[in-house]
């Protein structure tokens, strides 16, 4: 077994669960954490045990180069504006990478990054916890044997209440479409919290373990009802190749809460999973033939990217690369592009407490799914049509006039 070293850039935030996992074992055997890099490390509640552990901390990666670690691995739980740079300093420095979803905010992003990668000749893993979950990789494989035959249509429902505290954390990015520096954010319900679960749609129908597909088009309507400048609500109709549709709706401004639930419809069968479809736990999928699949459950073991991640730095293999989380990228960004972010009516906004959201507008949303069409196709009040736009292979972000 080779020692692999780690490095951790971002302590606090999502990157406090990293800093656990590591400080707790779960990385594996005969791995050592051997640095951390963050300009606000007392912003995670380990910070105590990080040095009593005897963790360097640096402001910097560059900084924690010059003092001489090289760590094997590092990984990148900063900011979204910050992913990119970051990871091609890791790389350039002779760092295996695994960086946290999204990939980045905007596609041309990602071709730099590309290029890092091609001539450090090291490793990027993109820490979508579902790639890397026992479930949806036998979920995969399934697919890819033809188990299930063909995709038909798949549906995807987040409903995750954010209150004022979620949006006033870190340094003022969450909700924003630019750093403020002539930089692109682009943090939304769509590009953030729930990504892991649009992305999923596209990655289960990748015809290998690391690859996704990317759709043709999108049509979709957004909206704001919470004091930032961008979404957060979405529902999202995605056309790919084959005519599969692929439906999305996701939001943080209602007051109920559904964990992520799908339905995904194949020639020979259907997976189903989440409260949204009266499950609870397990990945279930029941065969023309009658055969029931537990494929267990996807919420379980979030630190086996982390695992996986080390191992592919032993030469194991990459589950979720570059190529195929920028699926997910490109969405976001036709989103951004079709449609203007406009707020819901005042009068249709409530705030309890440090929660805003629309009246009844959950219910509108479960509506949206469970029939399998976007909310102005039925009797929704709130999510009018706002624009559809077709993903042009080089096509460059932004074209958009009220995005320039």
């Amino acid at each position: 077994m080779t020692q692999v070293t780690v490095a951790l850039s971002g302590l606090g935030g999502y990157g406090e669960n990293y800093t656990r996992w590591l400080l707790d074992g779960l990385a594996g055997p005969d791995v050592r954490f051997v640095a951390g890099v963050d300009p606000f490390p007392e912003r995670c509640r380990c910070l105590e045990r990080v040095r009593q552990a005897g963790i360097p901390l640096y402001r910097t990666l560059g900084d924690m180069f010059a003092s001489g670690i090289r760590p094997d691995l590092c990984i990148i739980s900063s900011p979204i504006a910050f992913h990119v740079p970051q990871a091609v300093e890791a790389l350039e420095g002779g760092c295996h990478v695994l960086l946290e979803k999204p990939l980045c905010p905007v596609a041309e992003d990602a071709a730099r990054l590309i290029r890092a990668r091609n001539i450090a000749g090291k490793k990027v893993m993109i820490g979508y916890q579902w790639a890397h979950s026992r479930a949806i990789g036998a979920f995969k494989k399934d697919i890819i044997a033809g188990r299930f035959g063909a995709p038909k249509r798949l549906r995807t429902l987040v409903l995750w209440p954010r209150t004022a505290t979620y949006y006033h954390r870190g340094t003022g990015w969450a909700g924003k479409i630019r750093d403020g520096k002539d930089g692109w954010l682009l943090d939304s319900v769509l590009h953030n919290a729930t990504a892991h679960y649009l992305f999923n749609m596209f990655y289960c129908l990748g015809q290998t373990t690391d690859s996704a597909v990317t759709p043709l088009a999108v049509e979709a309507a957004v909206g704001r009802a919470n004091p930032i400048e961008n979404f957060d609500t979405a529902a999202v109709r995605c056309r790919l190749a084959g005519g599969v549709e692929a439906l999305y709706v996701a939001s943080h401004a209602v007051n109920m809460n559904i964990d992520p639930s799908f339905r995904y419809e194949f020639e020979k069968g259907t997976a189903i999973y989440g409260p949204g479809e009266g499950m609870t736990g397990n990945l279930r999928a029941l065969l023309d033939d009658g055969t029931v699949i537990d494929y267990g459950p996807p919420e379980d073991e979030y630190h086996r990217k982390l695992v996986m991640a080390v191992e592919a730095v032993r030469g194991g293999e990459v589950v979720c690369g570059i190529e195929s989380a920028l699926a997910e990228v490109l969405v976001a960004n036709a989103v951004q592009e079709a449609c203007p972010v406009t707020p819901f009516d005042a009068g249709d906004i409530l705030v309890d407490g440090e929660l805003t959201h629309v009246r009844g507008l959950e219910d509108e949303l479960i509506d949206a799914y469970q029939s399998w069409r976007m909310p102005w196709e039925g009797e929704g009040k709130y999510l009018r049509h706002s624009g559809s736009f077709a993903l042009e292979e080089g096509w460059h972000f932004p074209r958009a006039p009220w995005l320039k």
